[in-house]
């Protein structure tokens, strides 16, 4: 599996006028006209460093630009603008895992824009209560939007479609519902994620550029956006296998601890469909649930805290083989907890287990004939470990016998890409599960 987030083929057709083409490590933002009627500031974040800018009187795009690009100069950082009466500015020479944030504070700009070369994802956040009208005594608009290859994509809403509810999360959900739908011809999955919305960028879709557009021209603080080059948080992939078993309406179980989710499932449903279906119903603030770029039977898991972990319980649905896995990823379990029935004869009854770390992958599975039909939980996992152990140290796993689990312990050095497990049983009985936990 790789990487988590796999890169896709695509022609690009149509390249957006603004597009960057500076080395990976130059951001490039662009600012519209301020409506303040009186000097306030926004405040630009670059890595560690952070400029309070102060911003006269609606001043226009280009005079924020400049007061904007002498704060970056005081402060060290190589820039190049588009011209004199130009928008943007770009900071040059970044060290690669620079991220860059521009708080809009109280100068009312409506669609500020932050852009660089294959960015990992971005935010766009409406944080507090927003006073519905502009300085103007308008209502107000709030604005987000994507920049690929493919072109620039915006949504915005006004405070009068918002039945003037202007709080953070109101609004972000009302962009979400507008943005998301067409967010993937972009090559962009959007979450939403109370006070704010979340962008994840297909690295194949941002050659050339790929960046966030945010503002409001509302009278309130409280709009920022901010892009980030390469991945911060910890990520998982949980691979599905189809549900193989026929009949009613079955419970799994999907946890990023300590969140736990009963996932409904119907019977024979496709991998895909079991995908969508823990995508939708296990969906929260404190992570994010994205589908995979390219394998329709593939859930990504990003924002996994420090110390985290994920885990499957695949209850009664018959999945004969899933995967949890991800880079970095510390140890895992795979558990086989209590008593398990047959299959009806002649169909074999199999359980799974594996590892997978950048070497490859590695399974071994046992028929309950092969048990002499001593299906109980030690039982199994004590024959797996037997067919597991002696090949497990060549891929950097160790591997533990605990009774009704297996204990995986990994090789930092080679989990760079991917470490996880494997897990799975024919059987119809609930019992398995995968786990994977990062370090803290």
């Amino acid at each position: 599996m790789g990487k988590v987030l796999l890169k896709a083929v695509m022609t690009v057709g149509a390249i957006a006028l603004s597009c960057i083409t500076a080395s990976a490590n130059d951001v490039r933002l662009t600012f519209t006209n301020a409506t303040n009627v009186a000097t306030k500031n926004i405040t630009v974040h670059v890595g560690a460093t952070s400029m309070n800018v102060p911003i006269p009187p609606k001043a226009t795009a280009t005079a924020k630009r400049n007061l904007v690009r002498k704060a970056l100069r005081t402060n060290g950082f190589t820039t190049t603008d588009d011209g004199i009466v130009g928008k943007s500015v770009t900071v040059m020479g970044l060290p690669p895992s620079t991220h860059v944030k521009v708080v809009t504070g109280k100068t009312g700009e409506k669609k500020d824009r932050i852009v660089t070369v294959a960015p990992d994802s971005g935010k766009i956040e409406f944080s507090g209560v927003f006073l519905p009208t502009t300085y103007s005594g308008l209502p107000a608009v709030f604005t987000a939007g994507i920049v690929t290859d493919v072109g620039v994509l915006t949504v915005n809403v006004s405070a009068t479609e918002l039945s003037f509810q202007t709080e953070g999360p109101i609004i972000c959900q009302a962009l979400f519902q507008r943005l998301a739908p067409n967010a993937p011809a972009y090559g962009a999955q959007i979450t939403y994620s109370g006070d704010r919305l979340e962008v994840y960028f297909d690295p194949a879709y941002t050659v050339t550029q790929g960046g966030i557009i945010f503002g409001t021209n509302s009278k309130s603080a409280g709009c920022s956006g901010e892009l980030i080059p390469e991945p911060e948080d910890n990520r998982a992939e949980l691979k599905v296998a189809p549900v193989t078993n026929p009949g009613g309406t079955f419970n799994s179980q999907f946890a990023v601890q300590p969140v736990f989710t009963f996932i409904n499932l119907p019977g024979l449903a496709t991998a895909n469909h079991k995908r969508n279906e823990i995508r939708i119903q296990a969906a929260h603030t404190s992570y994010s649930l994205l589908d995979s770029w390219t394998q329709p039977d593939t859930l990504v898991v990003r924002r996994i805290p420090p110390g985290g972990m994920v885990s499957f319980s695949t209850g009664s649905t018959g999945e004969e083989q899933d995967m949890l896995s991800g880079p970095h990823v510390g140890f895992g379990t795979v558990h086989f907890t209590g008593h398990f029935d047959l299959l009806p004869a002649p169909t074999p009854t199999i359980f799974t287990a594996g590892i997978v770390t950048d070497v490859g992958v590695l399974t071994a599975s046992v028929s309950a004939s092969e048990l002499s039909f001593q299906t109980d939980g030690p039982i199994i996992c004590q024959a797996l470990f037997q067919r597991l152990l002696p090949q497990a140290p060549a891929y950097g796993a160790n591997i533990n016998y605990a009774g009704d689990r297996l204990e995986v312990y990994f090789d930092p050095a080679y989990t760079v890409t991917q470490g996880g497990v494997i897990f799975g049983t024919s059987s119809l009985s609930p019992g398995c599960k995968g786990t994977v936990g990062f370090p803290p």
